[in-house]
């Protein structure tokens, strides 16, 4: 893309390459999770975000990727699903959230809500109930008596609203590679970015415009 100063040369701006155009958690600084799993219990690799397992059909065929690390790129807003690759720079497949957290949108913030109120026993929760309806019956109750709780509650509703459900099937993320052949194929690398603060260029504007 060129863009023509007035009484400068063109200059070349720097796009974002089409992966990261279609995957922009790839954008986030990456954490660092380590790949666990034992065949011998059935146990096939997955890895744990934010008190969550998170695996794939691809991950779970790759036993070799046990005790190594991936960088995981999350999007804030989202955690159903997140974007990893390996230490050489491949990009896997979208790892889906296990239970009930694949289910409806949630974001960071509501992930470690749920957490905090879990761990000072605030909710009535079991194995396999939804954890987001579970924080929202605990909230709704406090809203009566405070105002923090029922901005909670209209937070919550506010972020299933904005994101549709994604899907339950343990082959979507196969499904959805069709759309993004790049996290398809095994192999794929991360492209280079540049490193470093750029420095843009000055423009000169002649009088009679405004800044």
């Amino acid at each position: 893309m060129r863009v023509l100063g007035i009484g400068r040369p063109a200059v070349r701006l720097r796009i974002l390459p089409a992966l990261l155009r279609e995957q922009p958690q790839l954008l986030h600084d990456p954490v660092s999770c380590q790949v666990r799993g034992q065949l011998a219990r059935g146990e096939r690799p997955y890895i744990t975000y934010m008190h969550v397992r998170y695996t794939s059909v691809q991950l779970s065929g790759r036993p070799g990727l046990v005790g190594q690390t991936l960088n995981v790129h999350a999007d804030p807003q989202d955690l159903r699903q997140l974007v990893v690759s390996t230490a050489a720079g491949e990009i896997l497949e979208p790892l889906l959230a296990s239970g009930p957290w694949r289910e409806h949108a949630h974001s960071l913030w509501l992930r470690r809500a749920f957490f905090k109120a879990k761990r000072l026993r605030q909710l009535d929760f079991a194995a396999g109930d939804d954890p987001i309806e579970a924080f929202l019956a605990h909230r709704r109750k406090e809203a009566r008596r405070s105002k923090r709780a029922a901005s909670d509650v209209a937070r919550v509703q506010h972020e299933r609203a904005a994101k549709r459900p994604a899907s339950t099937d343990p082959t979507a993320a196969h499904k959805a590679t069709d759309k993004a052949p790049a996290l398809a194929e095994p192999g794929s690398t991360l492209p280079g970015l540049v490193s470093g603060p750029i420095k843009a260029a000055s423009l000169r504007i002649d009088p009679g415009y405004s800044r």
